[in-house]
């Protein structure tokens, strides 16, 4: 909660964040899943990389504020993308040190920064869940006997967004 609209009054600004929500989804989420489901060492790598682009864009889309589109508190886009950056650090636990996120661009330095803020948001950090119990959870996807939808879908050669409710039904 708060009171500060997560999403802007003017239609045209409300429209531009559910695309930008919805290319954070492509470009971040999904290939979450993509670095821990494919056991393939090569597609993992390539789930990272794409990811870190991903990363590296929104980052730059920071606008110099410490939200998205430089916005004081975060909105639709940055709620969107939070879940999944918070919890990257499984790609170390589970794929090792080089799947850190790095901070070699300014893009990825500013990407650092905004989950800083988030994290220090106490609404924000009261939704994470506690690391141990979530690794725990996770590690079906990490050595792919994970058996959902999206898992499905991601052994399948699709991305996590395009799992098919009848294809992938478990």
């Amino acid at each position: 909660g708060g009171d500060t609209p997560i999403m802007p009054s003017c239609p045209y600004e409300r429209a531009k964040m559910r695309v930008a929500a919805d290319v954070v989804n492509k470009k971040v989420c999904s290939k979450y899943y993509h670095v821990l489901v494919r056991q393939d060492p090569a597609e993992q790598r390539e789930g990272f990389e794409a990811l870190v682009a991903g990363l590296d864009e929104f980052g730059s889309e920071l606008a110099g504020g410490p939200f998205y589109g430089g916005r004081d508190s975060p909105g639709l886009v940055d709620y969107a993308l939070f879940p999944w950056a918070h919890r990257l650090p499984v790609f170390v636990h589970y794929r090792g040190d080089e799947y850190s996120i790095p901070r070699n661009t300014p893009g990825l330095r500013a990407y650092h920064a905004w989950l800083d803020e988030m994290h220090a948001l106490p609404r924000v950090k009261k939704t994470c869940p506690p690391w141990d119990d979530y690794l725990s959870h996770i590690g079906r996807y990490a050595d792919g006997s994970a058996r959902s939808k999206v898992a499905n879908a991601v052994r399948d050669g699709r991305d996590a967004h395009q799992y098919d409710d009848a294809k992938d039904d478990t």
